[in-house]
């Protein structure tokens, strides 16, 4: 298991810099995520499997056996770039498969984003 050592770094930067990173962003979960919405979007745009995140975020969700699992597949890409769950629910609130259920169910939007970074590898 790979601990979190973001403390430890921000000091080490710094230490190093003389400052703290500018794009750094703490949220509940601890984690910082230190990439812009738009530099997150970038990159899993210019992935291998840049094709099926597009068809998620236009809102597409031909070929999940539901919503839901389209949903958990979107938020999944997203996490693989950062594990700032603040960051993954406001990037998911912008695709087009944001709907009433993320919006209304805070119990849902928990659940999705947990059940992401927990099979992050």
């Amino acid at each position: 298991m790979i601990q979190d050592r973001s403390e430890e770094l921000a000091s080490f930067y710094a230490r190093h810099f003389g400052r703290v990173a500018e794009n750094s962003q703490s949220h509940p979960n601890g984690r910082r995520s230190d990439l812009s919405d738009e530099e997150v979007l970038s990159l899993v745009r210019g992935a291998r499997n840049a094709a099926k995140f597009e068809a998620l975020w236009a809102g597409d969700d031909a070929g999940y056996p539901s919503h839901s699992e389209a949903d958990q597949a979107l938020v999944s890409l997203l996490a693989f770039y950062t594990q700032d769950q603040g960051q993954l629910d406001s990037l998911y609130r912008r695709s087009g498969l944001c709907g009433q259920k993320w919006i209304n169910r805070s119990d849902y939007r928990q659940r999705t984003i947990e059940k992401a970074l927990s099979n992050l590898t």
